[in-house]
């Protein structure tokens, strides 16, 4: 039986990866590194802004401590809000799917590896404040994604209230491999939608593979388990 959802963030409920690359790339011009969206999305696109940075500073020779890293990323987050402050970037159909899960009495987390700051910034005035039970963000994992330390986490917070939820009564929304890589690592079953890679890369990791969540039903979902 379904007893919750889990929706990753950028990707699956907001159109804000290019913001993110967008606002990395600003940051790593100034240092003299041309981060390309192919680079970006081949090589950092599930990494958390930490992983991401330390990476690219090994990458590309920067040598970065981890104070300047931390600096860097602040910069970064200051940018990225000011785009997204101005854009609507969730994504059709997620509205929808909320909504029918809530009058479904099902649960409902995030599971990011952005910060929370910034998944706060896109949620902000709209209609799915309030709607998720528990926020896993970067700030909360010392690994992301694909290790599973995120989806272990979320499903301990959906259990701190005295509920027995596990693994398998979860479904994982993802729209990246390394994702879903992560959601079945902790042991669930993982829904991909084909909002970042084609459908067809992501039929072989992932239990079923959608175009949008528009389409979905709590039936759909809970034929996946």
């Amino acid at each position: 039986m379904l007893g919750a959802v889990i929706f990753d963030f950028d990707g699956v409920i907001s159109d804000s990866e290019r913001l993110h690359h967008k606002a990395a790339q600003d940051i790593f011009a100034g240092l003299g590194v041309d981060l390309t969206w192919e680079r970006y999305f081949h090589d950092y696109i599930v990494y958390t802004d930490a992983e991401c940075f330390e990476a690219v500073s090994r990458d590309f020779g920067l040598s970065l401590d981890s104070r300047k890293i931390a600096d860097l990323i602040n910069q970064k987050g200051n940018i990225f809000r000011r785009i997204a402050e101005i854009q609507n970037t969730i994504y059709e159909g997620v509205t929808e799917l909320v909504e029918l899960l809530k009058a479904g009495n099902i649960r409902m987390a995030i599971c990011s590896g952005a910060s929370l700051n910034d998944i706060e910034t896109i949620l902000a005035g709209t209609s799915l404040i309030g709607a998720f039970e528990v926020i896993v963000s970067a700030d909360d994992v010392s690994r992301g994604k694909p290790e599973p330390e995120g989806y272990l986490l979320a499903l301990k917070r959906l259990n701190d209230n005295g509920s027995n939820l596990s693994g398998n009564h979860c479904v994982v929304i993802e729209d990246t491999i390394g994702g879903i890589k992560a959601a079945k690592a902790a042991g669930m079953k993982c829904l991909a939608v084909a909002n970042t890679y084609d459908a067809n890369e992501l039929e072989a990791h992932a239990d079923m593979v959608v175009a949008g969540l528009g389409q979905l039903s709590i039936a759909s979902l809970e034929g996946i388990l």
